[in-house]
This record gives structure tokens, sequence and C-alpha cells, in this order.
């Protein structure tokens, strides 16, 4: 978990980095409000997608349905014999055993949640000024 924070760190400040030195070599604003406007739109729309991929990986989302036991209908429909179907089942209780042992040893990856975090907190300092 440790390893997933600092990444995230990692990502969320080079990103940033990465925002204010294409806002500021593209735009060359006039003022620093407009430029502070600029770099917490773009950092605030990074922070975002970041959000959404680091949700869908922290929550193993694409698996959810096979670990559910959740039917897979278009699956089903392909399936003929009832030895493809065992073989079927088979497949996902090992890849169901190999999910459980992988998130004992790793456990969740938050990096894309904490470089989101990040993000919308650079955001939030850089409007701040701007309340009145």
């Amino acid at each position: 978990m440790r390893k997933g924070i600092v990444r995230g760190l990692i990502i969320g400040l080079v990103s940033a980095v990465v925002i204010v030195l294409y806002q500021w070599l593209r735009y060359r604003p006039d003022t620093t409000l407009d430029l502070y406007t600029r770099i917490s739109n773009g950092v605030f729309q990074f922070g975002l997608i970041y959000l959404m991929v680091g949700v869908v990986i922290f929550s193993r989302l694409f698996s959810f349905r096979r670990r559910m036991g959740l039917r897979n209908y278009v699956e089903l429909m392909k399936i003929k014999t009832r030895e493809e179907h065992l073989e079927n089942e088979k497949v996902k209780a090992e890849l169901n055993e190999r999910d459980k042992v992988v998130l004992r040893e790793r456990g969740r990856d938050v990096t894309l949640l904490v470089a989101a975090l990040l993000l919308m907190l650079v955001s939030v300092v850089l409007t701040f000024d701007q309340v009145q």
C-alpha cells in the first residue's frame, strides 16, 4: 500500500508539472489569475480521469461478474456441450483463486486514487484565491 501511495504522489506531481508547463508555453496568459484558472481546469480534468480509472482498478470492476458467479449469457450461448460448460467453470475457479492470492500478496492498488486526490487538491488550492 505504501508503494502505491508513493507512486500516486509521484504520478500526481509529474502530471501537475506537465500541465503547468503546457498551459504556460501554449497559452502564455497575461495575468497570473488567468494562468491559475487554466492550470486549475487542466489539473482537475486529469484528476477526474485518474479517479475514474483508479476506481475501476481498485474495485477490480472487470472481474466482478466472474468473482460474483454471475452468468455470462453471451458465453452460455456459445457453449454447446456439458463438457465445455464444466471446462468453463474450471477456468473461472482457477482465475478466482489466482485473484485471491494476488489480492492477499499485493493488496489493492491505490496509485491512481492518490494521484487523483493530489491533482484535485492542487486544483482547489489554485482556485481558492478566486473565491470572493
